[in-house]
C-alpha cells in the first residue's frame, strides 16, 4: 500500500493536528458544554540520504512513512433517570487517536519475525543462484550410483518382460513379473514403493542426464561476467486484539528480493561446482537417510548446496531490499446501546530498506515457507504407508 508522504526532504519529520475531545449535556442542573484539544502526531516521513552511483553500483537507502488515514471519534451517550425524569444527558465525542501512540507504533513482533526469515530466504537463495538454475547433482548421483544403478536395471527388465507377456495375452504372468501378487495390487504398501522409487530415484537420475546436456550447451556460450536476481514469496501476516477499550486489528505484507553481480575467475572450478562435484558437505546430506524429510521445513540442503556456489566467482556488487506496508485499525468496544458512533482509527505505515552488500553474503537459516505442498504431502503418505 502507497502512502504519499508530507514532505520529501532528508531526515526525520513528523507532523500534528489538533483534535477536540467534548463532553455536552447536563447532569442534573448542570450544564456541560466542555472541550478538551490534544495534540496528536498525524504523519512521519523518514528518509535517508541520497548517495552518488556510479550507475551500476546501488546504494544504501531507506524510506519510512506513516500516516493516520481515518480518525473518526466515536460518540457515545449517557442516560440516568430520577422520578421519571431525565437526570443525566452527556454525550461525549473522543477521537480514537488520542488512545494510541500513533506514529511510534510498530507491527507485531510475528510479523517481523517471518519478514526476517524471508531476508535470510532471500539472501541464500541469491547465494545458491550463482551456482548456475543449471546445477546437477552429479555428486550425489556417484555416491548412490550403484543402488541407482541397480534399481534402473532391476525395473527396466521387468517392465520389457511384463511388456512382453502381455503383447503375448499372458496378463496373467503380468503381476509375477513386477514382482507383485493380486493382493499386491490391492495393498497401498505396492504403490508406495513404486512411488518413491520414481520420486527419489528415476526422477532424479533423469533430470541429472538432462541439466547435464543443458548445462554443456550453456557453457559453450557463456560470458565471463553474470547476473542474478532471485526474490522470495510475499510474506503475510493478520492478527485481532483488544486494547485501550477498542479492538484492534493489524493486517501486515512484505516481501524481499535482491541482485548480485559476480566476475567468473576461474570457469574450470566453477563448472566443476555446477556439476556437482565440489561440494563434499552438499552431497553428504544428500545421501542422508530421509535428509529430505528435514528439508521440508529447514532446507538445509540448500544452505550447504550454496557453500560453494561462489567457487570461482569474485564479487562486484549486490543487495538485499525489504519492502513492507502495515495497517492498523481500531474500533471502540462498548454497548451499542450507549454509542452512536463506535468511531474508527486507521493508520498505514510502509517502508523501503536496500542493503547493500559488501560480499557474498552467507546462507542463513530459515523455515520454508509451505513446507506442505501436495507433493510433500504424497511423499510423506508413502513414507508413512512403507514404514508404518
Amino acid at each position: 500500500m502507497a502512502i504519499d508522504a508530507f514532505t520529501n526532504l532528508v531526515g526525520y519529520y513528523e507532523k500534528s493536528d489538533i483534535v477536540k475531545q467534548l463532553a455536552q449535556g447536563h447532569v442534573g442542573s448542570t450544564v456541560f458544554d466542555d472541550t478538551i484539544y490534544h495534540t496528536v502526531l498525524t504523519e512521519f516521513s523518514s528518509k535517508s540520504p541520497m548517495v552518488r552511483s556510479d550507475g551500476k553500483s546501488p546504494t544504501r537507502y531507506k524510506r519510512s512513512v506513516g500516516k493516520i488515514l481515518a480518525d473518526r471519534p466515536l460518540r457515545s451517550k449517557t442516560l440516568t433517570y430520577s422520578n421519571g425524569k431525565i437526570y443525566t444527558e452527556l454525550y461525549h465525542t473522543v477521537p480514537l487517536s488520542i488512545r494510541f501512540p500513533t506514529m511510534y507504533m510498530t507491527p507485531p513482533q510475528s510479523f517481523l519475525e517471518d519478514l526476517a526469515n524471508a531476508k535470510s530466504f532471500a539472501k541464500t537463495r541469491l547465494r545458491g543462484a550463482l551456482a548456475d538454475d543449471a546445477s546437477v547433482s552429479n555428486g550425489a548421483d556417484l555416491a548412490e550410483g550403484r543402488e541407482t544403478v541397480g534399481m534402473l536395471a532391476k525395473t527396466t527388465v521387468q517392465v520389457l518382460r511384463a511388456y512382453k507377456a502381455a503383447r503375448s495375452g499372458n496378463w496373467g504372468s503380468v503381476p509375477e513379473i513386477l514382482g507383485c501378487t493380486k493382493a499386491d495390487l490391492r495393498n497401498m504398501r505396492f504403490f508406495s514403493e513404486k512411488w518413491l522409487a520414481y520420486q527419489y530415484g528415476w526422477k532424479p537420475l533423469l533430470g541429472s542426464i538432462h541439466d547435464n546436456y543443458a548445462l554443456f550447451q550453456a557453457q559453450k556460450q557463456s560470458s565471463m561476467d553474470l547476473e542474478v536476481h532471485k526474490g522470495v514469496p510475499t510474506v503475510k501476516y493478520s492478527t485481532t486484539g483488544e486494547e485501550h477499550g477498542c479492538e484492534t486489528t493489524w493486517e501486515c505484507e512484505g516481501r524481499c528480493f535482491g541482485a548480485i553481480s559476480a566476475h567468473i575467475d576461474n570457469p574450470f572450478l566453477r563448472s566443476g561446482n555446477t556439476l556437482g562435484l565440489v561440494n563434499p558437505f552438499s552431497v553428504a546430506w544428500e545421501v542422508v537417510p530421509f535428509s529430505f524429510f528435514i528439508d521440508w521445513f529447514i532446507p538445509i540442503g540448500d544452505m550447504l548446496s550454496s557453500l560453494s556456489a561462489t567457487s570461482g566467482l569474485s564479487f562486484n556488487h549486490g543487495y538485499v531490499s525489504t519492502v513492507q506496508s502495515s495497517t492498523f485499525t481500531a474500533v471502540a468496544v462498548g454497548d451499542p446501546a450507549e454509542y452512536l458512533d463506535h468511531g474508527l482509527l486507521k493508520i498505514g505505515f510502509f517502508s523501503f530498506d536496500r542493503e547493500v552488500l559488501p560480499d557474498f553474503p552467507l546462507p542463513e537459516v530459515y523455515g520454508k515457507t509451505n513446507p506442505f505442498s501436495t507433493i510433500h504431502t504424497l511423499n510423506a503418505l508413502a513414507l508413512m504407508r512403507l514404514n508404518f
